[in-house]
This record gives C-alpha cells, structure tokens and sequence, in this order.
C-alpha cells in the first residue's frame, strides 16, 4: 500500500488487490502447511497420505481455551467432531453421584442421622498435546448416556483443533479409518 493523496491530514491508501489476495494465499499456504506437520505427529495419522492431511489441514478449525472453559457438556452429545490438543491440556471428567451418611450425636444417648446425596465431577483422565478426543465417539453417533466421559473442561490454557465429522469421513476410506483406531 502506498499513500495516494493528502487532503487536510486525511491518507488515502491505493491497494493493490491482487498482491494483497496473493499475500493471504500465501499465509493460508503457510498455516496449511504448519498444520500439516502437527498432523504427522499425531498417531491416528502416521499413515495417512499427504494430499489427505492436506485437505483435512485446511478443514481444521482452532479454538483457544482459557483454564476452567468447559469443552464439551452432556448436551454436546452426539458429537459432530473432535478435537486435538496442540498446547495445554483437557482434563476428561464424568459426573458420579456422591451418598454420605452421618451419624452426629445430638446428645450423650440420641443420634441425628443426616445424609444427603449431591453430583460431582470426577476426573477421569487428561488429553495433552498430541492427543485427541470425541473421535470414536462422534463415528459411532454416541449419546452422553453412551459415553464414558462427557465432560471436559481445560486443566490449562489451551489450543485446541477441531475436525468436523463429515470432513474426516469424507476425506479417509472405512478402511483407512479401521486402521487408524
């Protein structure tokens, strides 16, 4: 971009549209090709071929997560993709149902019982980078009730890649995907 004219202080910039378009393409290229690198680190892609991840690369979609963001709630089932990490970490947890009694003495001879019951998270498992989840759990259309950990929350600040079902389907034979799981 190049300063055109000056009219009281005011800069008109003349933009070259075309360099501008090949700039972005280039960029894209770039972040295609970055993205394609991670994917040939992650193991359900060590054998997959390089026009595939390719074209899955530019499907990816990022998303950052700050500490404590829920990723993925019961009502997210079935799922419609999955996701890698590629920095940070998930924390997998499933909701469990937590019954206590006690007995507390209300005075020396009688004893009040009280009990309740309340739901909790417990934590089932992490996801670091380099790992995925929701995959088998999108292919097989699970629901919540289905699924052994429905909730995630991130454990850190995180990055996360999303893939679509449809695009991973569409990109790998039935084959291909057997041999991946």
């Amino acid at each position: 971009m190049k300063p055109c004219s000056c009219r009281n202080e005011l800069v008109i910039f003349e933009i070259d549209f075309g360099r501008l378009e090949e700039l972005l393409t280039r960029a894209r290229r770039e972040d295609i090709g970055r993205m394609v690198v991670f994917l040939t680190q992650v193991d359900i892609f060590l054998r997959a071929k390089s026009k595939d991840l390719e074209y899955l690369a530019s499907k990816a979609l990022l998303h950052e997560c700050k500490k404590g963001e829920t990723i993925l709630r019961k009502e997210d089932f079935p799922m419609d993709g999955f996701f890698i990490v590629k920095r940070g970490r998930i924390k997998l947890l499933k909701q469990v149902t937590v019954e206590r009694s006690n007995f507390m003495p209300t005075t020396k001879v009688n004893y009040d019982k009280r009990s309740y019951s309340k739901q909790v998270l417990h934590g089932l498992g992490n996801v670091l980078p380099g790992q995925y989840y929701g995959l088998i759990e999108s292919l097989m259309e699970m629901q919540a009730g289905q699924v052994t950990c429905p909730f995630a929350k991130a454990a850190e600040d995180s990055l996360l890649v999303y893939f679509n079902k449809i695009d991973f389907v569409s990109t790998f034979t039935k084959e291909e995907i057997g041999e991946m799981l």
